[in-house]
């Protein structure tokens, strides 16, 4: 339902490379309507609170149910496997991912690190 409204990246029109949701978690749906406009860029602020990646732009924000695996990483898994590899059915366009962090770099980024061991298989290292 949220992405009825949406242009039709799958096999119509090529997804927007240049394309960055900004903040995308402040929109109603976070990911699925900047994948639903063939955005080719997410970005995604994290916190680490209590050994967990909160997802929100402010500290007075952080919710714990909104964790960077439930809004990002669970849904891109599932839609990559759904889709033989691709996050654009019929298109070899890779999504760009951007984390900012926003509590104290080294503990964030290790954390960080060892959550996206699971998501290895969609992942491109550079």
């Amino acid at each position: 339902p949220a992405l009825a409204a949406a242009p039709d990246h799958g096999r119509g029109r090529p997804p927007l490379r240049r394309a960055h949701a900004h903040n995308d978690y402040e929109h109603p749906h976070p990911l699925t309507d900047a994948l639903g406009h063939g955005f080719g860029s997410v970005e995604a602020d994290i916190w680490l609170v209590d050994g967990r990646l909160l997802v929100a732009h402010d500290e007075a924000e952080l919710d714990p149910a909104r964790t960077l695996e439930a809004l990002y990483l669970d849904p891109l898994l599932r839609r990559v496997r759904a889709q033989h590899g691709r996050v654009y059915r019929g298109h070899r366009l890779s999504l760009q991912l951007l984390i900012d962090i926003k509590t104290a770099g080294g503990p964030a980024y290790r954390e960080l690190s060892r959550r996206l061991r699971r998501y290895r298989s969609m992942l491109s290292v550079c």
